[in-house]
């Protein structure tokens, strides 16, 4: 899938991307320039990884607060008085410096968990588990940042299709930077199981990316109609940002 020009009211634009801390080709943090990629690249729902305020390591303090207080101002949330449309995953929690990952939508956030996937503590992750009511009907989204060690990373993903499992009655996606170098992995294999339309192209290193750590899948009635990844936006990151652009409920009428 290659990236598509105008945009169509029957597609919806997921993004993720593990920003790294806000950290890429000047290694320093620079958030604005991240939030400058994000509002160019328009998403209707973003998985944002890597959200880190660890002044101790080099990033600005109160990343999650920037992210918070700017994504609404670039992204125009639909006005629904009350409506939830950022749901966070603080992994580590100290003092103005946590670090996790958040989803943020443009659409009302219905209902959203937050839950511990398996693994040791050192390899502490959580879960987004998410459905968001969009124009074209209700998406669940599940949004993570997986481990690094393969056996635990194939225990989060069988965490995932537990908890579809549970409820198939929506389009669903699974998205983030899910660790894994090989294309027909442990995970690859576990997720495309239950969610068999699947993108994941090469995102890591930002510069010359060789490795698909950033995937997208999702369910049979979700037709995936463009996807790509940004060089661009690549420079604010050690990762490149995943784009797709989708349809639910199977409709695969030409887009444009």
């Amino acid at each position: 899938m290659t990236e598509g020009g105008g945009r169509d009211e029957r597609v919806l634009r997921i993004m993720s991307w593990n920003c790294h801390g806000s950290i890429g080709e000047a290694r320093k943090p620079d958030p604005e320039l991240v939030i400058t990629e994000i509002a160019r690249l328009r998403p209707d729902i973003l998985a944002l990884q890597e959200v880190d305020g660890r002044s101790y390591l080099g990033r600005e303090k109160r990343a999650f607060e920037f992210f918070a207080d700017r994504l609404p101002h670039l992204l125009s949330p639909t006005d629904h008085p009350g409506a939830r449309h950022l749901v966070e995953a603080r992994t580590i929690r100290r003092k103005d410096q946590d670090h996790g990952h958040l989803l943020w939508s443009r659409f009302p956030i219905r209902g959203a968990d937050v839950v511990r996937l398996p693994g040791p503590m050192i390899e502490d992750r959580l879960l987004i588990d998410a459905v968001i009511e969009t124009p074209l009907g209700a998406l669940r989204v599940f949004s993570s940042h997986f481990a690094l060690f393969p056996p635990t990373r194939l225990r989060q993903a069988r965490a995932i299709v537990e908890r579809i499992g549970l409820d198939r009655q929506r389009p669903t996606l699974a998205l983030g930077d899910l660790n894994e170098w090989s294309s027909t992995g442990w995970v690859h294999r576990t997720l495309v199981a239950a969610l068999p339309r699947t993108f994941a192209p090469k995102s890591w290193p930002s510069k010359r990316p060789r490795v698909a750590l950033d995937r997208l899948y999702a369910s049979s009635d979700v037709e995936l109609v463009g996807g790509w990844t940004d060089a661009e936006a690549g420079r604010a990151s050690d990762h490149r940002p995943i784009i797709v652009d989708l349809m639910l409920n199977g409709d695969e009428r030409p887009v444009g």
